[in-house]
């Protein structure tokens, strides 16, 4: 009876320690992620139809690794991931206080999308980020939306690795907090022939952060 019993409590004991395992082995894989949040602000003004969402923004790098965090140019409510091409350009803005530097590119065409290339342990706030929507028909605050946002090794555009695209170091500081309103445009770069070159990403994972914004302002990791 006594050995009956003392399997029953290894057997116990065994489980335990694969929960707490399993239970330590997610911590472990969640500290070692770029963690992003994202709060909507207002819709800003605009000369053109497309409308600009403002968005206060704050980024951890926990992964010890340089990485890519990739967003949307814009919040498109009609056109379908599969049907967006490639990219023809590049804006560069940047905006530098001390060691308080951020580089913002910003990848124009029908597949353009806007890129951080951030530094391990970094710690970024970037308040007023914008982020478009082209849409007379969509009212945002009673239509929910996602936005997706990409971490990546790397990114490449017509083969030429993104980093060669910049004119300056497009990596940030560790640590900066800006608004991004004071980005100033540094360089606005061209393809060659003027067309769409196809994107590479090497992701490594992604985000789908949902915004309901008649019940809160704060995205909701989907």
């Amino acid at each position: 009876m006594k050995r009956r019993y003392s399997i029953i409590i290894l057997f116990l004991f065994l489980i335990q320690c694969i929960d707490t395992g399993k239970k330590e082995m997610d911590v472990i894989n969640s500290q070692d992620k770029v963690a992003i949040e994202m709060k909507f602000i207002e819709t800003g003004f605009a000369h053109s139809p497309e409308e600009p969402l403002l968005f206060d923004v704050t980024i951890n790098n926990l992964s010890g690794q340089t990485k890519w965090v990739i967003f949307p140019g814009k919040i498109d409510f009609t056109r379908k991931k599969e049907e967006r091409g490639g990219v023809d350009g590049l804006s560069i803005l940047q905006k530098k206080e001390n060691e308080n530097r951020i580089v913002l590119g910003i990848f124009m065409g029908t597949g353009g999308f806007q890129v951080l290339n951030i530094p391990p342990e970094a710690e970024i706030h970037l308040g007023k980020f914008s982020i478009s929507h082209w849409d007379e028909d969509i009212h945002i605050i009673n239509t929910p939306f996602s936005i997706e946002i990409i971490i990546a090794n790397d990114i490449s555009i017509g083969g030429k690795p993104a980093r060669d695209w910049f004119t300056v170091d497009p990596l940030c500081s560790a640590k900066a907090d800006i608004l991004c309103e004071n980005l100033v445009i540094l360089d606005e770069i061209m393809t060659p022939d003027n067309k769409e070159h196809p994107v590479t990403i090497n992701k490594e994972y992604s985000y789908n952060l949902y915004f309901d914004l008649k019940k809160s302002f704060t995205g909701q990791w989907k």
